[in-house]
């Protein structure tokens, strides 16, 4: 995986937010109408948030434009809907950087 690879994946990154922790399903649900989510990553201790990981930036930007939405209005529960910086660890990617200036100065 290159650089150019990791900045593309950080465009496809969501963070959905404010339901309650047993929604989860019903969120990745509403959320998979936008488009294949190809990864999610869950909160920690029992968050009400989630990382969501789109196929394509253009099904992320569909997503984010679900904030703010109702998704259950018996409940009457709103979401938010930012872009993620939920991405490959910046320590990772530095190490690709730096593994690319030593080849080239091979």
């Amino acid at each position: 995986m290159d650089v150019e690879e990791i900045d593309e994946e950080k465009d496809r990154w969501v963070t959905v937010f404010g339901f309650p922790q047993n929604y989860i399903s019903i969120v990745t649900k509403y959320f998979g109408d936008c488009g294949e989510i190809v990864k999610q990553r869950y909160a920690e201790n029992q968050g009400n948030w989630i990382h969501l990981l789109f196929r394509t930036k253009l099904e992320a930007e569909k997503a984010l434009g679900k904030n703010g939405k109702i998704i259950d209005s018996k409940l009457n529960i709103m979401i938010g809907v930012i872009k993620s910086n939920k991405t490959m660890d910046t320590e990772k990617k530095d190490k690709i950087e730096a593994k690319k200036r030593m080849d080239l100065e091979r």
